[in-house]
């Protein structure tokens, strides 16, 4: 009846967007915390050890071993995983020249 022109959920699955994950587990991260955040780990390295529900990881405190869980939105990634990531093996230049 009305031509089959009907998208379905598996036809588009871009519609629906979940939360997003944009860390992953052992990676290094710098916490920069909101308001619900506790103070004494604002500011602090720590690694991921869980990816939980709704975009939230378990993170384990560096230098004192603590766990928290917190929300994605309250990291970034640790500035020494952003250095490794960033550095590309230098390729010598090859010229064709005669």
């Amino acid at each position: 009846e009305n031509g089959g022109d009907i998208a379905t959920e598996v036809d588009n699955p871009m519609q629906h967007r979940g939360v997003q994950y944009p860390f992953s587990i052992n990676e290094k991260v710098l916490i920069k915390g909101n308001r619900r955040t506790p103070e004494k780990f604002v500011g602090r390295e720590a690694v991921i050890t869980t990816q939980c529900l709704n975009g939230w990881y378990l993170l384990k405190i560096m230098g004192t071993g603590e766990s928290v869980r917190l929300q994605y939105r309250s990291l970034r990634k640790s500035l020494s995983s952003e250095a490794t990531e960033d550095r590309c093996p230098q390729q010598p230049i090859v010229q064709n020249g005669s």
